[in-house]
């Protein structure tokens, strides 16, 4: 469960499931910006909280300028680069066609 709590106290929430936290809220944008939910990228400082649906059940808050440091490229290839590539190439389309 992925929610977005927007500064003007908006909130979106999706189902996702992802293989991590930074890939669910990738993930929620791109949804919330196919359903049209959302026409900016978010402020650096907007809090996602995802919520894990397997137990033990537990919210996690991040904000996007978390999400945006894990797509950067790690200075050294490993285990987390994967998953870090992934973040980066559900947001890079997404950046793209949000800033146009």
């Amino acid at each position: 469960m992925q929610s977005d709590q927007r500064t003007e106290g908006l909130v979106n929430t999706v189902e996702m499931d992802a293989e991590s936290l930074y890939e669910d809220v990738a993930l929620a944008l791109v949804q919330f910006r196919d359903e049209e939910l959302i026409d900016t990228m978010p402020k650096v400082m907007t809090e996602f909280v995802v919520s894990v649906m397997r137990k033990p059940l537990r919210d996690h808050r991040l904000r996007f300028n978390q999400v945006l440091k894990r797509a950067e490229p790690p200075a050294q290839n490993g285990p987390g680069e994967f998953k870090c590539q992934r973040v980066r190439e559900l947001l890079a389309p997404l950046q793209k066609r949000l800033t146009t």
